[in-house]
C-alpha cells in the first residue's frame, strides 16, 4: 500500500495513501478466485469419464493430485456399509465398481489436497476427457440454502 513519506507524516494524519485506479486492478488482478473449485465430473455416456493418463497430476504445479492404487486404501466394514448406502449419490465417486468390489478389484484413486490446490485450473485445460472443470459458487444471503453455479469456461 502506498504511504506518506515518513519527513511528511505529522500527528495523527492518515499514512496510507491508497492506490490510484490502474495499482488497483493490478492488486485486483492478482486475486487467486478461491471461490472457484475443480469438480470432477465425467460419465461414459458424455464420453468424458476419466481416462487414468494423469495429465493432471503431471501438471499440476502445486502436487496436490495423485494417481494412488486402489490397493493402498483399507476400507473399514464402516466406510462399506456408508459407501453402500450413498451407492446412488456416489456413482461418479465409484465408476463401475460398487461397494462391495473396492477391496477385490484393481484399480486406481484420483486423490486431491484441497489444502494445497490453488485452483489454477491447469488440470481442467490438461483433461482430454473434459472430467474435470473449473466451476465457482456464490452463496446469496437474500435466500439462504441458494446457491448459483457458474461454470467457467477455459479456452484451449
Amino acid at each position: 500500500m502506498p504511504a506518506l513519506p515518513i519527513d511528511r507524516r505529522t500527528g495523527v494524519a492518515e499514512v496510507e495513501t491508497g492506490f490510484t485506479e490502474q495499482q488497483a486492478r493490478a492488486e485486483a488482478s492478482r486475486c487467486l478466485k478461491c471461490w472457484i473449485n475443480t469438480i470432477f465430473e465425467g460419465t461414459e455416456a458424455s464420453g468424458t469419464e476419466c481416462i487414468l493418463c494423469g495429465g493432471c497430476v503431471d501438471v499440476c504445479p502445486e502436487n496436490c493430485l495423485s494417481l494412488v492404487p486402489l490397493k493402498e486404501f483399507a476400507f473399514t466394514e464402516e466406510d462399506t456399509e456408508r459407501l453402500r448406502k450413498e451407492q446412488g449419490q456416489r456413482g461418479m465417486d465409484l465408476q463401475h465398481v460398487s461397494a462391495d468390489e473396492l477391496m477385490q478389484v484393481e484399480g486406481s484413486v484420483m486423490v486431491k489436497d484441497e489444502t494445497v490446490c490453488i485452483r489454477c485450473g491447469l488440470c481442467a485445460e490438461r483433461c482430454p476427457a473434459r472430467t474435470i472443470s473449473m466451476e465457482a459458487f456464490e452463496v446469496f444471503e437474500e435466500e439462504p440454502g441458494l446457491i448459483l453455479k457458474e461454470e467457467i469456461v477455459l479456452k484451449p
